[in-house]
């Protein structure tokens, strides 16, 4: 007899020939049999190194035959079964009742699905996930399937009536006496099986109207449109129940009155219908997109509102101190059975490892790295016993990858080679982690062995474009991995290589012109990849049918949609795909049925949904933000329509009340070009004493391709809660609103994107919106870069400025900063000579600069070294400008709470003294 562990509490015990699996529930050093196979003394001595079985439970009377040879084996044991099965029986038994608890295993119950006697009871378990213990009542066919013993019940209706309690049972696995496990699509499989069984017969009830009863409606409530069928196939096949029962429920009904017009009236142009084309069943997407939908250029009147809560002005300590799960490093995963999500939060002040049982409010913490150290994008492997994390210390973003127990039972360092490292990416088998990193030089794509630590290279010489995204993807076969890379004029193409490093990577063929493809995602059974392009003008969803790896058709579009469709998910049911959808700065999840094309919402909450995970139920776990709401996780059951949080960020002593909506508008630029923006208008209790119209902060955002999102900013709700209007611009080449919007500042960085900027400030003074003579620029990353060049071409359209980690020059800096992002900025430099390039350095035009700045920065940055920041110190130092420096003890991002609040703290101070009491400026010193 072989004894195999299926989770850390369930072992299966089997003999050599099958038909006969018999399950073990520990509860430590004892705990339940389920089934018991005919006695056999070797069988009981290896059970009894096992564990000390307190009670074995039968699924079924046959399986009692040797139940008095089972006693004197194991003569501390009870034995039970369903009450409904107690005749024949001799001896003491334990009966059991539906619902009832058995023993000490974690909520362990059962369930008696027979409609005659002796009939067939099952075990249900709920940790974790819900494991379902079938006995002898279902079967598991060889090709995986779920199936009744053709011997016992044949065709029999009438055993559907005791399946049908099983409908409102939550699991994920099932164990049967009969064939291997299934794992993750369980419930979907016996879903499945139900669907193929015969309905019971029902008679009318004499409360309904005959000849319809509560199973079988009226085509016009019933068969309505399923998106995941054709509705040219669901036609046939409600015209198939027949006219005389269904067509009647319509045709015969009685018309509705309409009051119609006296004269013709036209068509509205935006109408449904009022282009004349004619509807049409076809699943062809038309090759060219529709043009992006925009609202107009708005004039938005100064109406401050009051807090919904009693308003007082936060304290910088108060904003620095609001947590939030990470969504910089998608700090997020889901274990494979749905049951757990793990996540980096920076609850205690540094970002840690977390993990929490989704059915419950409990959350564990399991890495402790120090407050100079971030632990960041936990993995779970796919037997849920491992998290695999990266960390680096004071923000360098030189990252080793760790792995902690489930348990937190203890840390394992893999790599003892810090570098710039990609997303981890468990292999199915668990055995290696896939991650594209630095740390032989350029970036590749390493394939790491868990035990051992040692890697190898699959990929060589990758290639960055716009952002430091980098998402590999395995097949659940284990043999390939796709990743993307660019080419040397900006295309980026999706690549397949074999895992084992046994033949060079191959491109895939899916796109016929220039543009990008990326994201592959493998179907679960390798035979399609799901992927984002931006080939047809926007990003978008298309499949690529595959064979063995490799391309087996043509590029399938799947949505026609307006907006940036990106980072596609296969869903449980592997006939729809989960999409990111980006709308005017807000992101939902969409859900695509990949036969019909149609779509749905799936998670649409006003905010940014960062990531969003699909349990083998159908739930999802997601990570959210709101404007007013820090990033969390929550999860929503796939019945359920509100979801369920399961962290909570935001201090209870801060009322979210206490921060703004944003309002998304447009503007004119310096040449017409309408520019999208977020408003935020301060309440009105934050203004009182201010004179005729606020002050106001343009916020530039990093990248150079992003863009503001309508999520929770520390920056922004702080500058309004003082009391400042903000403006944060998504000026040209900004995401979300095309590819060529996008890329309008290819070639021209520092051109028209700063155009864009200045042109905000002119735009809130011109509707009156701020005070014209006291807007201060301000800006992170690339967005400091744009707060010092607006400074410069713009030196009296602003009264102050605050750079925070920007690069001040476009010479020194690409020789500095870290070769990946070199590569990806050389797309906005390219074409500019030498000259051109001095003029859109923010270090030559030090003498343009007339409005005070702040300055900050942190010594250890990889991105932006620090030097770029005491150079222009140091200039403006000798040409007597008037500014603030300060550089932290921390990389690109302020990773420690007190760093954060004095950046808050000498922001708004600076701001404060320059813009909003327009006192004169002063030099300052380093």
């Amino acid at each position: 007899m072989d004894i195999q562990q299926l989770r850390s509490w369930i072992f299966e015990l089997y003999e050599p020939f099958p038909e006969e699996r018999t399950y073990a529930i520990l509860t430590g050093h004892d705990g339940i049999l389920i089934d018991l196979p005919p006695f056999d003394r070797r069988v009981a001595l290896q059970i009894l190194g096992v564990m000390t079985p307190r009670l074995v439970f039968f699924t079924h009377v046959h399986r009692t035959t040797d139940i008095d040879r089972w006693r004197e084996a194991l003569p501390d044991t009870r034995f039970a079964l369903h009450e409904a099965d107690r005749s024949g029986v001799r001896g003491e038994i334990v009966l059991a009742k539906d619902g009832d608890l058995l023993w000490r295993a974690p909520e362990t119950r059962v369930l008696h699905i027979g409609t005659r006697t002796p009939g067939e009871s099952m075990v249900i378990t709920k940790v974790p996930g819900g494991v379902l213990f079938a006995g002898d009542a279902l079967v598991v066919t060889a090709s995986g399937g779920i199936a009744l013993p053709e011997e016992r019940y044949g065709a029999d209706e009438d055993i559907r009536a005791g399946l049908e309690k099983l409908r409102a049972v939550e699991f994920s696995a099932m164990l049967s006496a009969h064939g291997r496990p299934v794992w993750n699509a369980a419930k979907e499989r016996y879903q499945q099986l139900l669907n193929e069984l015969p309905r019971p017969h029902k008679r009318f009830g004499h409360l309904l109207d005959a000849p319809w009863d509560r199973d079988y409606l009226r085509v016009r409530t019933q068969m309505t449109h399923n998106p995941i069928v054709p509705q040219a196939e669901t036609i046939a096949e409600a015209a198939g129940h027949g006219p005389s029962t269904l067509v009647p429920a319509w045709e015969h009904r009685p018309a509705r009155a309409v009051s119609w017009p006296q004269a013709p009236v036209a068509a509205q142009p935006g109408a449904a219908g009022g282009d004349g084309k004619k509807w049409s069943l076809s699943k062809e997407v038309p090759r060219s997109l529709p043009p992006q939908q925009r609202s107009a250029v708005q004039s938005v009147p100064l109406e401050l509102l009051e807090a919904p809560v009693a308003f007082r002005r936060l304290s910088a300590a108060d904003i620095a101190a609001v947590p939030q799960v990470d969504w910089v490093y998608r700090s997020f995963d889901l274990s494979p059975d749905g049951g757990e999500v793990v996540f980096a939060w920076d609850k205690t002040g540094a970002y840690e490892v977390y993990r929490a049982p989704v059915a419950s409010d409990a959350i564990y913490q399991l890495t402790d790295g120090g407050t100079r150290s971030r632990s960041l994008q936990p993995r779970i492997s796919p037997d849920g016993r491992w998290i695999a994390f990266l960390r680096d210390r004071d923000g360098d973003e030189r990252f080793d990858i760790y792995l902690v127990d489930r348990s937190a039972r203890g840390e394992r360092r893999l790599t003892d080679h810090p570098a710039t490292r990609g997303e981890l990416i468990w292999s199915p088998d668990g055995r290696a982690l896939a991650s594209i990193s630095d740390e032989d030089g350029g970036l590749a794509l390493h394939v790491i062995a868990v035990v051992s630590g040692t890697h190898r290279i699959v990929a060589r010489n990758l290639r960055v474009v716009e952002n430091l995204e980098h998402a590999p993807s395995w097949s659940a076969d284990g043999r390939f991995i796709v990743y993307h890379s660019a080419d040397a004029d900006a295309n980026v193409d999706l690549y397949v290589a074999p895992a084992d490093g046994s033949l060079p990577p191959w491109r895939l063929e899916t796109r016929p012109e220039a543009g990008q493809s990326r994201q592959g995602r493998f179907s679960a059974d390798g035979r399609a990849l799901a992927f984002s392009t931006d080939v047809r003008g926007r990003w978008e969803i298309a499949v690529l049918p595959l064979r063995d790896g490799r391309a087996d058709g043509s590029t399938r579009y799947l949505r026609d949609g307006h907006f940036d469709e990106t980072d596609p998910l296969w869903d449980a049911d592997p006939r729809r795909l989960l999409y990111r959808r980006n709308a005017d700065a807000l992101v939902s999840v969409r859900r695509a049925f990949l036969v019909s094309n149609d779509d749905e919402p799936a998670l649409d909450v006003p905010g940014v949904h960062f990531a969003a995970k699909v349990a083998p139920d159908g739930s999802l776990v997601y990570h959210w933000s709101g404007a007013r709401e820090p990033a969390d996780v929550f999860v929503r059951g796939a019945e359920d329509i509100l979801p369920r949080r399961v962290t909570r960020s935001l201090p209870a002593g801060i009322p979210s009340g206490l921060f703004v909506e944003p309002r998304h508008v447009r503007y004119p630029s310096l040449d017409g070009v309408e520019i999208p923006a977020l408003l935020y208008l301060p309440h009105r209790e934050a203004v009182d004493g201010e004179r005729e119209h606020p002050p106001a902060v343009v916020f530039a955002h990093g990248g150079p391709t992003s863009q503001h999102f309508a999520q929770y900013d520390d920056w922004i709700q702080w500058f309004a809660n003082q009391g400042y209007v903000v403006l944060a611009p998504n000026a040209r080449g900004s995401t979300g609103y095309g590819r060529g919007f996008r890329e309008a500042n290819r070639g021209d960085i520092g051109g028209k994107d700063v155009d864009d900027i200045v042109a905000g400030a002119t735009w809130l003074a011109s509707e009156g919106v701020a005070d014209a003579e006291r807007v201060a620029v301000f800006g992170v990353s690339y967005g400091g870069y744009l707060t010092l060049m607006t400074l410069a071409r713009a030196p009296e359209r602003f009264a102050a400025g605050c750079d925070v980690v920007g690069p001040t020059s476009l010479g020194p800096f690409l020789g500095a900063t870290r070769p990946d992002i070199a590569l990806a900025v050389e797309l906005y430099v390219r074409g500019l000579n030498e000259t051109e390039r001095s003029e859109r350095s923010p270090i030559d035009l030090v003498d343009q600069i007339k409005a005070p700045v702040l300055i900050l920065h942190g010594k250890k940055d990889p991105r932006v070294p620090v030097a770029e920041a005491e150079r222009l110190v140091a200039k403006l130092r000798e040409r007597g400008k008037a500014f603030s420096y300060h550089a932290y003890d921390s990389g690109h991002q302020l990773i420690l709470r007190e760093q954060r609040q004095d950046a808050l703290e000498r922001t708004i101070e600076f701001f404060n003294e320059h813009v909003r009491d327009r006192v004169a400026a002063r030099v300052g010193t380093a």
